[in-house]
């Protein structure tokens, strides 16, 4: 398998073709931090998410959701 990419890629840019030594891994890399970006997106959803279900579940009284201040103005 390999000498056949070998092969594929050599015949694409010639000997010192870019595209094996470069842009693959290149690639690869980019395709690796958007694959960790997402995946950080969702854990930073999942615990807001969490966070807002503990808020809303939670047994404050009613007076500590309300401004006190804008009562008296």
């Amino acid at each position: 398998m390999l000498a056949w990419t070998d092969n594929l890629f050599g015949r694409l840019g010639g000997d010192g073709s870019i595209i094996p030594r470069v842009l693959l891994p290149m690639a690869v890399l980019i395709l690796g931090l958007v694959a960790v970006n997402q995946w950080r997106d969702t854990q930073n959803a999942a615990e807001i998410e969490e966070i807002d279900a503990a808020v809303l579940t939670g047994d404050l009284p009613l007076d500590a959701y309300l401004d006190k201040d804008s009562m008296h103005g």
